[in-house]
C-alpha cells in the first residue's frame, strides 16, 4: 500500500516539531526586575564602558542600577531599558534607543547653571 505523498511529509513534521520543546528563557534578577541575561551581560559592559568616559571615572568604581525595563508586556519585557550609573560622586541615567544607550541625565554638576561673566568695568 502507498501512501499519497503529502501523507509522507506528516511524520517528519511530526518528528520534527514533536521532539522540540520550548524552554524559557533563563532568568536573572536584578534590583527587582527581572531580565534576559544575555542582553543585560552585553548591556552591563557597554554601560559601563560609556559611563566610566562620560563621568571621568575608571570602570571598576562604576556602578549599575536598573530602573526599568521595556516591552509594557509585550516584546522585550525583560531587558533593561534604563540604567542609572554612578561613579566618582556623579550619576547618569541611560535611556535604550535603537541607536544604542545614550544619558538622558547628565551629571551633577550640568545641572549648575553656568557662571555669569563679571559686570564691565564703569568708566567714569
Amino acid at each position: 500500500m502507498h501512501l499519497p505523498r503529502p501523507l509522507l511529509f506528516v511524520p517528519f513534521v511530526l518528528a520534527l516539531f514533536g521532539g522540540c520543546r520550548h524552554s524559557p528563557t533563563p532568568t536573572l534578577v536584578v534590583d527587582g526586575f527581572t531580565l534576559n541575561p544575555d542582553p543585560w551581560l552585553e548591556d552591563q559592559q557597554k554601560i559601563a564602558q560609556r559611563a566610566s568616559f562620560d563621568l571621568n571615572c575608571p570602570a571598576d568604581k562604576i556602578g549599575l542600577t536598573v530602573l526599568a525595563v521595556g516591552g509594557n508586556g509585550m516584546w522585550f519585557d525583560d531587558w533593561a531599558t534604563q540604567v542609572g550609573a554612578s561613579g566618582c560622586d556623579q550619576r547618569v541615567v541611560y535611556i535604550r534607543t535603537p541607536q544604542g544607550w545614550v544619558a538622558n541625565i547628565a551629571r551633577s554638576d550640568a545641572a549648575q547653571p553656568p557662571p555669569s561673566a563679571p559686570p564691565p568695568p564703569v568708566v567714569p
